[in-house]
């Protein structure tokens, strides 16, 4: 009987030691499902926060694409522009559109043959682009007469 009971004391102390060895865990479990759960949050709004931060390279990257674009166009636009300005340059420069006579007097003039001469009447005075269509109207063939500065000069370009 005695043993029986040493055994069932010694069982009821197992017993209370393993029951608070089951709250200890009980209370471990309770406190790391606590900090799992609070991590699961933490994690949750990292991922948000990388998300957005995605989102924002991927708008970045859109409007770097969209301004790389946008200068490309620019910059054919320029090159289209520089060679309309080259082209233009080269009919002024050859005296496009004026008669040969006109060409002729000039390209002398240019050479230091004529003296006083001051060029056609067309290149010695600009007006505003809107009244360009005009003026030229008006003037008709006169846009092509040769200003000089003196009557001298006038007949040698004539002789020529």
């Amino acid at each position: 009987m005695q043993e029986i009971s040493a055994r069932q004391n010694a069982i009821g102390q197992n017993l209370s030691a393993r029951n608070d060895q089951k709250t200890g865990i009980e209370k471990e479990i309770s406190e790391t499902a606590g900090l799992l759960a609070e991590l699961e949050t933490r994690l949750e709004s990292l991922r948000n926060t990388v998300r957005g931060y995605e989102m924002r390279v991927a708008s970045r990257k859109q409007k770097a694409e969209e301004q790389k674009r946008e200068n490309d166009r620019l910059h054919l636009d320029i090159q289209e522009q520089l060679r309309k300005a080259k082209a233009l340059e080269d009919l002024e420069r050859n005296l496009e559109g004026f008669a040969q006579s006109v060409k002729t007097v000039m390209r002398e003039a240019s050479r230091g043959n004529l003296s006083g001469i001051h060029g056609p009447l067309s290149r010695l005075f600009r007006v505003p682009q809107q009244y360009a269509v005009a003026i030229e109207t008006a003037m008709g063939a006169a846009m092509q007469n040769i200003v000089v500065g003196t009557e001298q000069d006038a007949k040698a370009a004539i002789r020529l």
